[in-house]
């Protein structure tokens, strides 16, 4: 009897051994070779779509800062200000800044409300704050980490007319790639 009961407590710590390597080898983190600012373009159009419809953008300025207590980190935070916007069949569009704390394994929360305004339209769409999105992607680029969404169920608010239907809205999505640079130093998602 007391083989038996050994035997059950040596798998049971073998298969808890086991979980713990499984879940340290898919944790990733953001390699930083030194303190200092960050900043991010767009390598792509980025493409939201809303329930109002599509907005694009040519233009993407991402900001941020790695200090030495982050220079290997599961997050990075960057405020990121979208520019050559059309949207709802307007050529000029204003967006608010975002200010994102992208996660290095794949998802990204949205730390504030992001307000989508058509010139001349009397509307606004809203995404909401406080959103963690997933399909988010990473990959290491000449010491830059390429950033690449493919983001669903983005919730949102528009306040109708040409912001599209008036009310709240679940099914929205963003894809774009950008690319995000250490002033001075490099950047690694590993």
């Amino acid at each position: 009897m007391r083989r038996i009961k050994f035997l059950a407590v040596a798998v049971v710590a073998a298969l808890c051994m086991s979980v713990v390597a499984v879940a340290s080898a898919s944790a990733h983190e953001f390699v930083a070779s030194k303190a200092g600012k960050t900043k991010s373009t767009a390598l792509t159009t980025q493409v939201f779509n809303t329930g109002a419809g599509e907005v694009t953008c040519t233009k993407l300025s991402g900001k941020g800062e790695v200090t030495e207590a982050e220079l290997k980190s599961e997050t990075h935070k960057e405020t990121v200000s979208y520019s050559g916007c059309t949207a709802f069949g307007f050529v000029k569009v204003k967006i608010t800044a975002a200010k994102y704390d992208f996660n290095a394994n794949g998802t990204v929360l949205l730390e504030n409300e992001v307000t989508i305004t058509p010139e001349g339209a009397n509307c606004t769409v809203k995404v909401t704050k406080g959103q963690n999105l997933s399909a988010v992607s990473f990959a290491n680029e000449a010491g830059k980490i390429k950033e690449i969404s493919e983001v669903t169920g983005i919730h949102s608010v528009s306040s109708g007319g040409a912001c599209g239907e008036k009310g709240e809205h679940t099914n929205g999505t963003y894809k774009g790639t950008a690319s995000t640079e250490l002033e001075g130093g490099t950047i690694e998602w590993k």
